[in-house]
C-alpha cells in the first residue's frame, strides 16, 4: 500500500499548495513530503511529480522531498540520477 499510498500524498500536497497560492496571506508557504524508500526505488516518483505539477500548476519551488540518507544507500548512482531529475524539475530535497 505504501506506493498508492505515497502517490495520494504527493498529489494532495500539490492541490494543498494550490489553494495556498490563491491567498495572498499563504502564497509563499513551501510544503515538505516525506518520501519513502520504496516510492523513491520503484522509478515512478519523477513522472509522478511532473504529472502533479502539470495538473495543479505550482510552482515547483514550493513543494519540498523529505528524504533520509538510507535510502540513498542500495543504488547511489540511480538515487543520484532521480535526484538530479527531480531538481530539474524546480523541486527540492530536505
Amino acid at each position: 500500500m505504501i506506493l498508492p499510498i505515497g502517490e495520494w500524498v504527493l498529489q494532495e500536497a500539490c492541490r494543498q499548495i494550490k489553494r495556498w497560492s490563491e491567498d495572498d496571506a499563504t502564497r509563499h508557504l513551501v510544503l515538505g513530503v516525506n518520501v519513502s524508500a520504496h516510492q523513491f526505488k520503484a522509478g515512478l516518483l519523477v513522472r509522478q511529480i511532473e504529472e502533479q505539477l502539470f495538473a495543479t500548476g505550482i510552482e515547483p519551488h514550493l513543494l519540498k522531498l523529505e528524504i533520509t540518507e538510507s535510502m540513498l544507500l542500495d543504488d547511489v548512482e540511480k538515487a543520484i540520477s532521480t535526484m538530479r531529475q527531480i531538481k530539474g524539475l524546480g523541486v527540492s530535497f530536505d
